[in-house]
């Protein structure tokens, strides 16, 4: 196991840290498979209408590398996937999608409270209201379970 480069040549060698962890790389690979095999694109055209390496894309399957947000939105091209199956790769890659009310499908109140919530033309003292509801909600549900709710 090599040691870390410290002072002026750090760059040279960047933590390989991310925000990813291996289960969720490799659940960005799996995702990543599923819709390239789907299309029956091999890993070498994908990496061609993406302008990747073969390897890179070998390596994000395998979760071995971690992508970038453009990296993924590239592939999503790529494989002509639909609004939603983008979403769903950005989702498994890390990355929240350009409509996150997207990932409340399966919640259409929440949905709508966030729809409340952002939209303008509500009064303000409407969405203060809503607010002060779904605050109270969590507090209920602390001092129910005694846990916390992260940010």
């Amino acid at each position: 196991m090599s040691t870390p480069v410290q002072g002026r040549w750090a760059h040279l060698n960047p933590p390989r840290s991310s925000p990813l962890t291996d289960e969720r790389r490799g659940a960005f690979g799996l995702s990543l498979r599923s819709f390239r095999e789907a299309r029956r694109v091999s890993q070498s055209r994908l990496a061609e209408r993406a302008d990747f390496t073969p390897s890179y894309v070998s390596r994000l399957e395998a979760g071995a590398r971690v992508p970038t947000r453009a990296a993924v939105e590239r592939l999503a091209v790529a494989l002509t996937l639909t609004d939603d199956d983008t979403a769903r790769l950005l989702s498994a890659a890390g990355f929240l999608p350009p409509d996150t009310t997207t990932l409340l499908d399966d919640e259409p109140e929440v949905a709508s409270v966030l729809r409340l919530l952002g939209d303008d033309t509500v009064p303000v003292s409407v969405r203060d209201a809503i607010r002060q509801q779904m605050v109270g909600l969590v507090t209920i549900w602390q001092a129910t379970t005694g846990s916390e709710v992260s940010a």
